[in-house]
C-alpha cells in the first residue's frame, strides 16, 4: 500500500489553500496550477494561485511534462497534489527528476492524509541503474518520452477503516492502473525542440510569429483567433467576432518546459482573465487549461500560419 512521503510540498487544486502541517508531514506549498503554473523565478518549490474552473483543475507539471487532470467527480477540497524537484527529489529518491503525489484530503482531523497516486520520473539512465532493484517498488511504467521512464503507483487499498466516515470517499477516489491513462498524459514535444518554433527560438530567431485557430458555435460565438508571439514576451491576441469586428487584447508570454503560458492584460497592464496554458507540440499548441467560460470545455488549440 502507498504511504505518504515523510516529505514535501503542498497545494490544493483548484487552487483552494493548503492546510496546515499535519504531524508527521514537512508543510512546504509546492503546486502549480493555471496561474501559479508559470511564475516567474525558479528553483524546485512553486506556490499555487487561485482560479475558478467548473472542473477541478489540471495539475501540469513544467519540469517534466506530464499532466493529471482530476476525475470530474472529485471535490476540490478533498484531495492535493504535490510535487518535489530538482534536489529534494534525488534526496527522497536517488536518481528522480520528480516525485508527485495526489493525497486524498479526510474530513476531519483526526485521520491523516493517504495517497491515492504516486508518480515518480527518472532519466532512463538512472532508471536502467535501478530498474532490476529499487526500482520494482517504485511502481509501473506508465510512459517512456525523451529519454525518460514514468511511474505510477496507486493505492492497493483502502487505509481507512469501514467505520471511519472517509472509508466510503477514499473508496469512490481510488485510481486502478489500467484506467490512468484517462486522467494522466505525458507532453510529447521536447521544450528545448519545440521552443524553435516561437520568437527567439533557432527556426525564426527574434521575429514575431503568428498561431491561428477558430472557436466553432458550440464553444460560443464564432470566432477567428490570432495570437502574435513577440520575441520581447509581448503577445497581441486578436478575436475576429463575424459580424461584429475585431477585439485585441495584449498580454505577456514564456516558456516552461515543454509548455507556454499567455497571460492577458487590462489597460492597466494588470493580469486578467484565466491565463492560458498550452503543451508545446512543434508547430502547433494543444490547450491544457484556459477559461471554459469563455472557450468551452475544448479550449483554444492553435497551429502557426503556414
Amino acid at each position: 500500500m502507498i504511504r505518504p512521503g515523510a516529505s514535501r510540498n503542498r497545494g490544493r487544486g483548484r487552487g483552494l489553500a493548503g492546510r496546515s502541517a499535519r504531524a508527521g508531514l514537512v508543510a512546504a506549498l509546492a503546486i502549480v496550477v493555471y496561474s501559479g503554473l508559470f511564475a516567474m523565478g525558479c528553483g524546485p518549490r512553486r506556490d499555487a494561485a487561485s482560479v475558478s474552473s467548473r472542473s477541478p483543475a489540471p495539475f501540469v507539471s513544467p519540469t517534466t511534462g506530464f499532466r493529471f487532470a482530476p476525475p470530474p467527480s472529485w471535490e476540490a477540497d478533498r484531495y492535493l497534489v504535490t510535487e518535489m524537484t530538482g534536489a529534494d527529489a534525488a534526496a527522497r529518491q536517488p536518481g528522480a527528476l520528480s516525485i508527485a503525489e495526489v493525497q486524498f484530503q479526510p474530513i476531519d482531523l483526526g485521520s491523516r492524509p493517504e495517497v491515492l497516486l504516486r508518480l515518480c520520473v527518472f532519466p532512463d539512465s538512472a532508471w536502467a541503474a535501478i530498474e532490476h532493484e529499487a526500482g520494482a517498488s517504485l511502481g509501473s511504467i506508465v510512459a517512456r518520452v525523451r529519454h525518460r521512464t514514468y511511474l505510477a503507483e496507486t493505492a492497493s487499498k483502502n487505509p481507512y477503516p469501514r467505520d471511519n466516515p472517509n472509508a466510503a470517499d477514499f473508496d469512490a477516489m481510488m485510481l486502478a492502473l489500467s484506467d490512468l491513462k484517462r486522467w494522466l498524459s505525458v507532453a510529447d514535444a521536447a521544450g528545448d525542440l519545440a521552443s524553435g518554433f516561437l520568437p527567439g527560438g533557432s527556426a525564426f530567431g527574434p521575429t514575431p510569429v503568428m498561431y491561428i485557430g477558430a472557436l466553432p458555435a458550440g464553444s460560443g460565438p464564432r470566432r477567428d483567433i490570432k495570437v502574435i508571439f513577440r520575441s520581447d514576451s509581448s503577445a497581441l491576441l486578436s478575436t475576429n467576432y463575424p459580424g461584429r469586428g475585431v477585439v485585441n487584447e495584449r498580454g505577456r508570454w514564456g516558456i516552461q518546459g515543454a509548455y507556454l503560458r499567455l497571460q492577458l492584460l487590462d489597460d492597466a497592464g494588470m493580469p486578467a482573465k484565466v491565463p492560458f496554458i498550452w503543451a508545446i507540440r512543434d508547430s502547433a499548441l494543444a490547450p491544457v487549461a484556459w477559461d471554459e467560460a469563455s472557450y468551452g470545455s475544448v479550449g483554444l488549440p492553435l497551429s502557426m500560419r503556414p
